[in-house]
């Protein structure tokens, strides 16, 4: 039977939307279990929508009424999708892969998972020569970065602040939760330890005078070998203005949060913070350090990075001076309500400012407060208007079918994620969940891009550890579509943005992984998980 209807491939929650899609038309559709291959549902709802990017109609099955758990296809007219599961846990079960990714992702310490089989003994761990200086320095530590073995501190930095966001948007799911790490902090959630470990690397990376380097890695890429075969000259990169900033929101908002669990540790994350704000205040822009032959995270202002920056310090600290800083820069960074707000990425973490202070109003103070809802709230409903406009109900536009779609879409969902935290408004919750499910499954490639999650999720990644041991490292985000692909690594297909996917390893513009790709997935997750919890205890 060919399968060509699109569904979430891990699953549906019990009391919230399910939606199946498919290109070729529905003239009816049935639920089956899987087990006892019975119909168990044929009541669904029926429609169709154009799709200006594929060209082509998508006809959409709802069927949101049926909730008995259970595995489940959908069958229509002798085609079907893939086996998925109604389930309360499906949540769960996403943050806890996807977040779990992190500590399979560490370096320079040795990894041996007995639930995945990953493993490798000690890496990266020697002392690695400043660029600047020729001085060495032990910069031991952290995540692997995504496909290659390098740590960039732009990378780190908005990672570590958008999983920091969960102390505010899902607080009992990060308590609950086990991630099963080697080792644990008393009194930490795991969520929590595992971001120390890559916290403890970007101490590592500050200098003396607060300025914050830009990355750890060799002078080129190594061949696909694992991560103890990685054996050329460490270098540290040139320090860097949107580096500097983005590690000083960070490490504010770990002091903020990891307060009430360690008070010197948090002492220690702000005290870093504040030195790095030092040197911002007494340093224009560089913005263009030396990046040898390696991958470069280079933005073209530090605006709204010293921004988030500022937000941060003040949320965390009270003083004043950074209220001011926010106030006197966020037109020219944000403008008004009308700019539309980018999803969360390294490039930009503008959309960061409004979403931090929007989670306290009550350190934000009255007047930033209510100005970071009207912009979030205000975005939101562009982020509406474009998913109805689209057959599998995504926020992207065609200009956003590029380099790391996936992590785009997941980050759009973040952001309506927000919007109903602020107003308690279903379709926002919606148009967040629909962003879940188009990464894991529902979109036109009937493909989730999660690796482990689905029958038809990602496998070969372009990930040097996975190739090389030929063990898949489960809950990578993958780039997903690139309309631009085929010029960039000559393996994706050549078609329109949506399709321009290819489960290939050396498909490296649609197939490699990123510690920033699984961030916003990790808080989304996370809060749909959250809502659940209330609406059930409620």
């Amino acid at each position: 039977m060919e399968e060509r209807i699109a569904v979430n491939q891990v699953g549906y929650a019990v009391h919230q939307s399910k939606r199946a899609f498919s290109r070729s038309p529905l003239a009816s559709a049935t639920l089956v279990d899987v087990k006892t291959k019975a119909v168990v549902f044929d009541q669904g709802e029926l429609s169709q929508r154009f799709d200006p990017l594929l060209q082509d109609t998508v006809f959409q099955w709802e069927f949101t009424k049926f909730k008995r758990p259970g595995e489940y296809k959908v069958v229509a007219d002798g085609a079907s999708s893939v086996a998925f599961r109604i389930s309360d846990g499906v949540y769960r079960e996403i943050f806890t892969l996807a977040a779990r990714s992190y500590y399979l992702q560490r370096c320079g310490e040795a990894i041996h998972d007995p639930v995945t089989g990953v493993a490798h003994p000690v890496c990266h761990n020697r002392l690695a020569t400043v660029l600047e200086t020729g001085d060495l320095r032990d910069v031991a530590g952290g995540w692997h970065d995504a496909g290659d073995y390098g740590r960039y501190m732009q990378t780190a930095g908005v990672s570590t602040g958008q999983l920091l966001l969960l102390a505010e948007m899902a607080p009992d799911t990060v308590a609950e939760v086990r991630l099963t790490l080697p080792e644990a902090r008393v009194r930490w959630p795991d969520l929590w330890t595992e971001v120390a470990y890559e916290l403890e690397w970007m101490f590592k990376m500050q200098r003396d005078d607060g300025a914050v380097y830009h990355k750890v890695n060799t002078d080129r890429f190594c061949a696909m070998v694992l991560p103890q075969e990685d054996t050329e000259p460490l270098w540290v990169y040139d320090v860097a203005t949107p580096d500097t900033a983005i590690f000083a929101a960070s490490m504010a908002r770990a002091a903020r949060v990891l307060r009430p669990l360690d008070q010197a540790y948090a002492e220690r994350a702000l005290a870093a913070a504040l030195r790095a704000w030092k040197f911002l205040a007494t340093t224009g822009p560089l913005l263009h350090p030396e990046n040898g032959h390696t991958g470069a995270y280079l933005t073209q202002s530090d605006r709204d990075e010293r921004l988030w920056a500022a937000a941060e310090l003040w949320l965390t600290t009270g003083d004043e001076p950074y209220r001011d800083y926010v106030e006197n820069n966020w037109q020219m960074v944000l403008g008004d309500p009308a700019k539309p707000l980018s999803g969360i990425n390294w490039e930009d973490v503008s959309t960061l400012v409004p979403v931090a202070l929007s989670l306290d109003p009550a350190r934000s103070g009255e007047a930033l407060w209510r100005r970071a809802q009207a912009h979030l709230l205000r975005n939101a409903e562009r982020l509406l208007q474009q998913i109805r406009q689209h057959g599998y109900e995504v926020a992207l536009e065609a200009s956003e079918y590029v380099w790391a779609s996936a992590k785009a879409a997941v980050a759009h969902g973040l952001n309506l994620a927000v919007a109903h935290r602020l107003s308690g408004r279903k379709e926002f919750l919606d148009a967040a969940l629909a962003q879940w499910n188009f990464v894991l499954g529902a979109n036109a490639l009937s493909q989730s891009w999660l690796t482990g999650a689905g029958e038809a999720s990602t496998r070969h990644p372009h990930n040097r550890y996975v190739v090389a041991s030929g063990i898949l490292i489960p809950g990578l985000l993958a780039g997903g579509p690139n309309a631009n692909g085929y010029r960039q690594d000559h393996r994706a297909p050549k078609t329109v943005g949506p399709l321009a996917y290819i489960d290939d390893d050396e498909a490296f513009s649609v197939n490699e992984n990123a510690i920033d790709y699984n961030a916003p997935l990790v808080v989304l997750s996370a809060y749909l998980n959250e809502v659940r919890l209330s609406q059930t205890s409620g």
